[in-house]
């Protein structure tokens, strides 16, 4: 009643303000069961999950450690990733919008949600294997819509976050680099002087 549960995980539809409706049409069923107090159970919503949600629960469990205290943050932090994942899962199940645009669109979300969660270990190629399409056709695409190369785009991603992330580690980059998954913060100056034509001191300065 009011309840959805998301590989084990149980979402209070209560939760859901008002205000904040518009941003989860998929949950509404939910909500309306909750406040009306609806005895009668509501049919779930389900689907097969993919690899990126596999990985990601194998990526859980391997970090779950009974003599580590900080256990409830890892959970927090990997559901909510769990959870919007879920989220566009079943609002692409929902809406069965067939068209090649709406695919595109699907493999942009789903990149944008995979290098906030893995930084430089978001990977095209677990897209396009959740997604069941053919990388050639998807990036043919990509430029098709967007003008761009799906790879582009996702070191545009990457180096948005990185941005953003200087903000909490200004004096800490090899810190940085650790957070978002690069191998050290040589690799990271590297990259991101390859998309901006500065090291990370030179955009700092400017």
């Amino acid at each position: 009643m009011g309840h959805h549960i998301i590989i084990g995980i149980t979402v209070d539809a209560g939760l859901f303000r008002p205000h904040l409706e518009r941003h989860f049409e998929f949950v509404m069923p939910l909500v309306y069961a909750k406040r009306a107090a609806d005895p009668v159970p509501l049919q779930s919503s389900d689907f097969k999950i993919g690899p990126l949600t596999r990985t990601e629960i194998l990526n859980l469990f391997s970090q779950i450690n009974p003599r580590n205290m900080e256990n409830e943050y890892l959970l927090v932090h990997h559901q909510i990733y769990l959870i919007t994942l879920s989220r566009l899962k079943i609002i692409s199940e929902t809406t069965k919008i067939n068209t090649t645009i709406a695919l595109v669109d699907q493999a942009r979300a789903y990149l944008e949600l995979a290098v906030n969660k893995f930084g430089a270990k978001a990977l095209i190629k677990d897209i396009v294997k959740s997604l069941q399409v053919e990388h050639n056709q998807l990036a043919r695409l990509h430029q098709e819509y967007y003008g761009c190369r799906l790879h582009a785009y996702r070191n545009q991603l990457l180096l948005e976050r990185i941005i953003r992330q200087l903000e909490d580690y200004p004096q800490q980059i090899a810190t940085l680099a650790e957070q978002l998954n690069f191998a050290g913060h040589s690799e990271l100056n590297r990259f991101f002087k390859k998309l901006t034509g500065k090291s990370i001191s030179q955009f700092k300065k400017s």
